[in-house]
């Protein structure tokens, strides 16, 4: 057995009767092991995995762990405490997701093709949102003139009350795919990786491992998912505000502009009557930083014409904002095709642009950066290093472990094996 102080070995017993083995304790006490593996305890875990991997590589872990307790020799090898710390991490995953899935059952919400989609009956009859006087101060305050006053005030996206609402951060995060097979001379990390300066750079051609990672908080907390996948990911979210009685709120979904995720938002969030998608601000500046030095000719033309437009959008002027565009001078242009993806792009986005310089004064959220965050800590922080690949398996289950760590969760699941599935302190 591998303990936090050491290495131990115990004694079994069995109890035989005319040759038929009829107690043994190295099995019937605990589950039986393969081949050179060790029971694990608690505080083993802790330290070589929560303090450990999830932090920093496995062969700095395993040195350390094994200096700690003066097993230089016979300590726990690199390899085995990746093993261990991968199979920690796909227990928990299965087990949260399994436990989601149970909850989702209990309340009629199992997956269904679209046509046998159920009415929505979770949420608010009516948006909870801000008094209508309010907000109109408010923007009297922001609005240059009254024609940008009407407009403002025209936005399609609310002014949600804060109290009776949840907020949904979403963001998805990518590392690289570890190859098949290795280059001849080719350094390996003892991270599933490759490293060194042999390391190919990553190309068009490198393959990559996305996690989605999704925070939900109130006002009494947050939790944190992630996982394979956004609709996966997202059905787990849904599956804790039932939990967690969240679900008599309206949904507040903060995303960048990922297409993929406004389509499952749409298949997951759909048994809500009352929730909303808002595009986080810096995603939406940087399209259009993007676009506009594509489609203009030269520095000052561009900084003319991105700085009137971001300050339209700043206020929720969608409209006005693709007329602008429209009435750009031709000899400005170097790209039309590029302009009119721009005003596209404005067009398809424009049921999730707020007013941003209002919800600002009322002190609403504007961005997603809570989630994106959230995907430092559980996977760019860890995984995103220089020479770096990973498995499949081995990418997600060192997220799930740094999930449970963030959630204050993985010692209550070290020692009991069950997820409490509540909001974190």
């Amino acid at each position: 057995m591998d303990g936090e102080v050491g290495r131990f070995g115990f004694v079994t017993h069995r109890l035989e009767r005319d040759g038929e083995v009829i107690f043994d304790s190295a099995g019937d006490l605990f589950r039986r092991l393969k081949t050179n593996e060790l029971y694990l305890t608690r505080g083993f875990k802790e330290v070589a995995m929560v303090y450990g991997s999830v932090e920093q590589s496995y062969r700095k872990t395993a040195q350390l762990i094994n200096r700690v307790r003066y097993q230089t020799r016979d300590g726990t090898p690199m390899r085995t405490l990746q093993e261990q710390t991968e199979a920690e991490g796909e227990r928990y995953q299965r087990q949260i997701e399994s436990q989601a899935e149970e909850i989702l059952k209990n309340h009629n919400l199992s997956l269904l093709p679209s046509s046998e989609k159920k009415k929505p009956r979770f949420g608010l009859a009516r948006a909870a949102e801000k008094e209508a006087r309010e907000i109109a101060a408010v923007v009297a305050q922001c609005a240059t003139d009254e024609e940008a006053r009407r407009e403002m005030l025209a936005n399609p996206v609310g002014y949600e009350e804060a109290r009776r609402s949840v907020n949904v951060s979403v963001d998805d995060v990518g590392v690289k795919r570890q190859k098949a097979e290795r280059k001849k001379g080719v350094a390996e990390t003892g991270d599933g990786g490759q490293s060194g300066a042999q390391a190919p750079r990553a190309s068009s051609k490198t393959k990559f491992i996305h996690t989605t990672v999704a925070e939900v908080q109130t006002e009494q907390g947050k939790y944190v998912l992630s996982g394979a996948g956004s609709i996966k990911v997202l059905r787990m979210a849904l599956a804790f505000l039932l939990a967690n009685g969240l679900s008599g709120r309206q949904v507040i979904c903060f995303v960048d502009g990922q297409k993929s995720l406004h389509t499952a938002l749409g298949e997951v969030f759909d048994c809500f009557r009352q929730w909303k998608v808002i595009l986080d601000w810096f995603h939406l500046k940087k399209k259009c930083c993007q676009l506009t030095s594509l489609a203009l000719k030269g520095k000052a033309s561009r900084n003319e014409v991105l700085n009137h437009l971001l300050s339209l959008l700043w206020d929720g002027r969608v409209e006005s904002a693709i007329e602008y565009l429209s009435e750009v001078k031709p000899e400005k242009i170097k790209d039309g095709a590029q302009l009119e993806q721009l005003k596209g792009y404005l067009e398809r986005s424009r049921p999730y642009i707020p007013c941003y310089s209002a919800r600002k004064k009322l002190g609403l959220r504007n961005s997603s950066n809570r989630g994106e965050k959230e995907n430092d800590l559980i996977v760019s922080e860890r995984q995103k290093h220089n020479g770096m690949s990973w498995s499949e398996t081995g990418s997600l289950a060192l997220a799930s472990l740094a999930t449970a760590a963030q959630n204050q969760e993985a010692l209550p699941w070290f020692r009991t094996g069950e997820i409490n599935f509540n909001l974190a302190a």
